[in-house]
């Protein structure tokens, strides 16, 4: 759960990532559903007094599934007028759950699962650009409001976690482009048993990404983040993605 920090610990994750997305109309709004299922294996390296301690899990994470509905700047419109379309300014409003379906037992340290539900809410703004040499680019900001229920199991709460995602775009061809982008944090205070463990999350985190569609079908991205500044509860750490993507 990568909105849980611990400190003193290390975590090497590797996670397979299935997902669907699908457009639709419902009463003349563009509608986005998204569904991901997540699996692989996370595995903890802890400092303790004697030493360090490793503890691991492996399985099926917590799926998600959430609906994107467009607010401003997207109608519904089939693939031939989407392509013909002259896009501007585009406001969505996503809302989306985490399920705790994930793998999870009690006597681990470590669970790719979280026992509880985490929400989703966020706004993400879409903005065309005429980029370098006048081909396309765009600019986007996604702020997220991250709300979770309690684990039980551990008596464990968390407090809102607010998170804002901004990327800028470019095409370098028809069927290549690259993005620069950034992730701040900020919330996320844990208390177990009402007694507060890890206080508030302040984190920034710089990415960058490419992409290539090799046919109007197929389509690779290679993504690279890795975290530049963070208060002693934030987050610290690279992530290394790699996307396959199959277009209908």
């Amino acid at each position: 759960d990568p909105s849980l920090v611990q400190p003193f610990s290390r975590f090497d994750t590797n996670i397979l990532n299935l997902l669907y997305v699908r457009t639709f109309d419902v009463n003349n709004r563009h509608v986005t559903m998204i569904a991901m299922l997540r699996g692989g294996q996370s595995e903890r390296n802890t400092l303790v007094e004697d030493g360090r301690e490793i503890t691991s899990s492996t399985g099926l994470a917590d799926p998600f599934i959430g609906f994107s509905v467009n607010l401003l700047g997207l109608p519904p419109l089939g693939r031939e007028a989407f392509n013909e379309f002259k896009h501007g300014l585009k406001i969505n409003f996503l809302v989306g759950a985490s399920l705790p379906m994930g793998e999870y037992k009690s006597t681990n340290a470590v669970n790719l699962g979280s026992n509880r539900w985490t929400f989703r809410f966020a706004l993400p703004i879409t903005k065309p650009i005429s980029g370098l040499g006048g081909r396309p680019g765009s600019l986007e900001l996604i702020p997220n409001f991250l709300l979770f229920t309690e684990n039980k199991d551990r008596e464990l709460e968390q407090s809102l976690l607010f998170t804002l995602e901004g990327h800028a775009t470019q095409n370098f061809s028809q069927r290549t482009w690259g993005s620069l982008g950034f992730l701040c944090s900020e919330g996320g205070k844990t208390r177990v048993k009402g007694v507060t463990t890890n206080g508030s999350q302040r984190s920034l985190a710089l990415t960058a990404t490419l992409g290539i569609n090799f046919s109007d079908h197929w389509g690779f991205q290679l993504r690279y983040g890795q975290s530049v500044a963070q208060n002693e509860a934030g987050l610290k750490g690279q992530v290394y993605q790699f996307k396959l993507a199959r277009f209908f």
